[in-house]
């Protein structure tokens, strides 16, 4: 892991990689008002409030959660690089959880990518893109770590 992306797991406080646990992007089971609903590694369903995220983020982050009028709700961080084949979005409960999207690839893609500069993963960016679409809708946010 390079230099640059460790600053930022510092700065935004996202957790090292063996410190958090990590769960499917495709165990989210529904975006509700206020509760992301999803299966754990157990099989169990579970669910995250979005408003104590919020409030944890704020305070580990040292800002206020009231902008001029506008009161700012993220919940934690998402992360999408085709160069590292690495997509998350890590929640801030008490003891982060991270959704990871797996972004597969082959020396084909790595070759269309590298060299054509193709986009080889929009579909894969579609679906990651969903959840941040349905956390806006419900007035929730995640900070780009990208």
């Amino acid at each position: 892991m390079d230099a640059f992306y460790e600053l930022i797991q510092e700065t935004y406080n996202i957790k090292k990689e063996d410190s958090v646990e990590k769960i499917s992007f495709y165990n989210i089971i529904d975006v509700a008002p206020d509760v992301i609903i999803y299966e754990d590694n157990s099989g169990n369903k579970q669910k995250i409030s979005l408003p104590v995220c919020a409030k944890l983020y704020a305070e580990k982050n040292g800002i206020s959660r009231n902008c001029e009028g506008q009161k700012l709700n993220c919940v934690g961080g998402r992360f999408f690089s085709e160069s590292s084949k690495s997509a998350f979005y890590e929640f801030f409960t008490s003891e982060h959880i991270r959704f990871c999207l797996e972004l597969k690839s082959n020396k084909f893609k790595d070759f269309l990518g590298r060299y054509l500069k193709l986009n080889l993963y929009t579909k894969e960016f579609s679906v990651f893109y969903s959840l941040q679409k349905k956390l806006n809708k419900i007035g929730y946010t995640t900070i780009d770590l990208t």
